[in-house]
């Protein structure tokens, strides 16, 4: 007999994979970012680089911001943030302050907040400012000497989260991690900026080549989510096999104790499976009674004839 098989799913298998979804629900929610975004770049250059070409004025140095964003601000001010068109990110610049490349680095000033102001430099660069933040740029990270009253900046703790549009030429853009920071240079001497810097250099290398928080995060969600699934698949097939086992178990057919399935003799009466024996035939009798003979014994029983010799009544 073929046995069907169970097309119902386990209740623990369903569990983990609804848990697996919940999880990944949850880490991109607390991963994106209030708002799309950020303080504008500085160069020492003509021309804004291709990965921030949107020309946002002039100032101590070029204002840049990368594409899909607009400059924003007004007056001295003007083009010192780029915000996405037709938003005002001004005041969340100043509440959650980021780059809108987070391979930029934010720098503040003196007091490494935005209370006087804030900008970005490329990876390899380092923040200044002049006088008391009247103007500031960026400059490599290999120069130790500043010219008279310009002064190393210092830089502002960000907060470093997913955007809903991804930034140009940055490979770690949907990353999401805690706030982090970056020591100063300290223009003492050659060697302790050639440490500075370098230590600087590896940093932006480290981040252009490694994994973002928020990517590892994804990975871990993805695998904890295969594994739940692999579990259900797993404990689904085993509950299966116990079910098939039992109904096959409880549907196979009895037996008599000798072995033999129940038959019928050869007469057409019904024997048990210990009482039939193997008939060695019949054999017709003269007229007026039959002899046979039994399995067992091999003899022959004959019944007396009638005698016809009796009278009839």
């Amino acid at each position: 007999m073929t046995m069907g098989r169970s097309t119902a799913t386990s209740p623990r298998a369903a569990l983990l994979v609804w848990g697996a979804v919940l999880l990944a629900a949850l880490g991109v929610a607390e991963d994106v970012c209030p708002y799309d975004g950020g303080w504008s770049l500085r160069v020492d250059s003509r021309y804004c680089p291709s990965s921030a070409p949107i020309d946002c004025g002039m100032g101590t140095q070029r204002r840049c911001c990368p594409s899909g964003y607009v400059c924003a601000g007004v007056g001295l001010q003007g083009g010192s943030w780029c915000c996405k068109e037709g938003e005002d990110c001004l005041n969340q610049a100043r509440e959650t302050p980021r780059c809108p490349n987070q391979q930029w680095t934010l720098w503040g000033g003196d007091t490494g907040t935005v209370s006087d102001g804030a900008w970005c430099c490329q990876p390899g660069y380092n923040g200044y400012y002049k006088g008391k933040v009247e103007g500031v740029g960026c400059t490599k990270a290999g120069v130790n000497t500043l010219p008279s009253n310009t002064f190393f900046a210092k830089t502002v703790l960000t907060s470093q989260c997913a955007t809903s549009t991804p930034t140009p030429s940055s490979s770690s853009s949907s990353s999401s991690s805690a706030a982090t920071g970056q020591t100063s240079p300290t223009p003492t001497g050659a060697v302790a900026d050639g440490q500075n810097a370098g230590d600087g250099q590896q940093k932006d290398d480290e981040s252009s080549k490694g994994l973002g928080s928020g990517a590892i995060a994804g990975i871990v969600v993805g695998c904890v989510g295969g594994l739940a699934l692999v579990a259900g698949a797993i404990g689904a097939v085993l509950w299966r096999r116990r079910k098939n086992h039992q109904a096959a178990a409880g549907q196979e057919p009895s037996h008599g104790a000798g072995g033999d399935a129940p038959g019928y003799s050869p007469n057409g009466y019904y024997q048990a499976p210990g009482d039939m024996q193997q008939q060695s035939g019949y054999a017709d009798s003269s007229v007026g009674g039959y002899s046979g003979s039994t399995a067992g014994g091999g003899g022959t029983t004959s019944r007396p004839r009638r005698d016809s010799t009796r009278s009839r009544r």
